[in-house]
């Protein structure tokens, strides 16, 4: 065998796979080192990480379940399903991928019993419509719905007792306490400042944070 055949190392070779066999070395890669830690303790067996390799695996090979869906369609006698499926109009066609993946996932998650909480879904269709909108409405609507969603908040997290999830997921546990939120706005806050003073500026400078505390005084005091 000549080095030719090696050219490059193997990043260079591993870039000369075609898409669909590194997506799918990339999903059972990532499910496997999930199941391996599973099996030494490292993290707890349960439903949620069976929904969580299921995911992986869809998110990856999307496309090539995609594909599939298609050929079986021609296979079972629609005709020309993917030429047809490709002359539909732009909109429609990227309105209708993300669909099926939420309805994909949903039906899997309460396929194993886990049941998403409506504010989920809610935001998930919030999601879901800003996607569709043109770019120039997106720019309004997205700043628009982010603040009027944080006014709405403790309208949220005000019910008695609660202690619902969006998934019983490590990442989808319930709505942070308004005591948490405060706190996250309160560094958020401190971190843009930062940001503006020393990564904008370039000014290695604290002395903003004198104008925070002024401000937090100010907000005390009114209060």
């Amino acid at each position: 065998m000549t080095t030719s055949a090696f050219a490059g190392g193997p990043p260079a070779m591993w870039r000369r796979q075609s898409p669909l066999l590194r997506r799918a070395v990339m999903a059972l890669s990532i499910s496997a080192i999930l199941l391996i830690l599973a099996a030494t303790g490292h993290i707890q067996r349960s439903k949620e990480l069976a929904l969580i390799v299921a995911v992986v695996l869809l998110a990856f090979l999307a496309r090539a379940i995609y594909v599939g869906f298609l050929l079986g369609l021609e296979r079972v006698g629609v005709s020309d399903a993917r030429d047809r499926w490709e002359h539909q109009s732009p909109f429609l066609q990227r309105a209708v991928l993300p669909l099926v993946i939420a309805a994909i996932v949903i039906a899997v998650v309460w396929a194993v019993g886990l049941a998403p909480d409506p504010s989920l879904l809610v935001l998930l269709a919030i999601t879901y419509a800003l996607y569709l909108m043109p770019r120039s409405w997106r720019r309004i609507a997205v700043p628009v719905v982010a603040l009027t969603l944080a006014a709405l908040y403790p309208y949220f997290i005000q019910q008695a007792n609660y202690q619902t999830f969006l998934f019983k997921l490590p990442v989808f546990t319930a709505f942070p306490s308004m005591d948490t939120m405060f706190d996250i706005i309160v560094f958020g806050m401190m971190a843009i400042g930062l940001n503006m003073v020393v990564g904008y500026a370039g000014l290695l400078d604290l002395g903003y944070v004198a104008f925070y505390a002024i401000g937090a005084y100010t907000a005390a005091w009114l209060a």
